[in-house]
């Protein structure tokens, strides 16, 4: 069965429990997003590279709620 979760603005998490959401679905932590399934966190900011999209997304955060979401 596939597990899938919605990330959507004005969602209040912080970047901390995103990235232990990301852990259990098996994303990989490094230091800048190269592949699919890859993800890193700096302060504010989590970039992912999620499983079928054709480029990373960034996630930016202010107070524990995300403010803003785009592809780069």
């Amino acid at each position: 069965m596939f597990e899938s979760f919605k990330i959507y603005i004005n969602l209040e998490i912080s970047p901390y429990e995103l990235s232990k959401t990301l852990d259990r679905y098996g994303y990989k932590r490094q230091e800048r997003v190269a592949e699919e399934g890859d993800f890193a966190s700096r302060g504010g900011i989590l970039d992912i590279f999620i499983v079928g999209f054709d480029n990373p997304v960034r996630i930016e955060f202010e107070s524990d709620k995300i403010i803003s979401i785009r592809s780069f």
